[in-house]
């Protein structure tokens, strides 16, 4: 591996480290997926219908009446 890097260029060289820095931030999203605060908030609800039962409902209105006044 040091071989590699010793006989690139100063770009192959770069490219290589943007190409660590994109694959090991891509890593750190991923695992904080399942670490962080919306893993916790989903193991929290439940079932997914909690989260229907929380939303406010509008009143239904008949509309045909409306049209017909």
């Amino acid at each position: 591996m040091m071989n590699l890097l010793q006989g690139a260029s100063d770009d192959q060289v770069a490219l290589i480290g943007c190409l660590f820095a994109l694959v090991s931030s891509a890593g750190l999203m991923y695992l904080s997926f399942f670490v962080g605060p919306a893993s916790r908030k989903q193991a929290q609800a439940g079932t997914p219908d909690s989260a229907l039962r929380q939303m406010p409902m509008r009143p239904v209105v008949d509309s045909t009446r409306e049209r017909a006044a």
